[in-house]
C-alpha cells in the first residue's frame, strides 16, 4: 500500500470532477480494493450571491488494488459550520 499513491488517485479524480482539491478523512482496506471517504466544499455563484454559506459534501470512493477508482456515492451534506445534514444517503 501507498498512502502517497492513494492520495495521487483522489487527487486526480477530485480535480476532473470537482475541479478542486477534496480532504482524505477516512480510508480502509476491504478485501484488495480501498474505501475513501473524502469532503469537498461546495461554493457556486448562487450562493455567493445569495450570501449563503458554503456546503460540505462526504463522498465515499472505492478504489481497486490498482488505485483506480471503482465507484463513488455521496454520503451526506451539511451546511459548513453545522452539524446537522441537509442530506444522507
Amino acid at each position: 500500500m501507498s498512502v502517497s499513491d492513494i492520495g495521487k488517485s483522489i487527487s486526480k479524480f477530485s480535480q476532473e470532477f470537482f475541479k478542486q482539491d477534496a480532504a482524505i478523512i477516512g480510508m480502509k482496506s476491504v478485501d484488495s480494493n480501498w474505501i475513501i471517504e473524502i469532503e469537498v466544499m461546495v461554493y457556486d455563484e448562487y450562493m455567493r450571491e445569495k450570501a449563503k454559506r458554503p456546503l460540505v459534501e462526504t463522498y465515499e470512493i472505492e478504489l481497486d488494488k490498482s488505485y483506480v477508482i471503482k465507484s463513488f456515492k455521496r454520503l451526506r451534506m451539511r451546511e459548513k459550520g453545522s452539524i446537522e445534514e441537509l442530506y444522507e444517503e
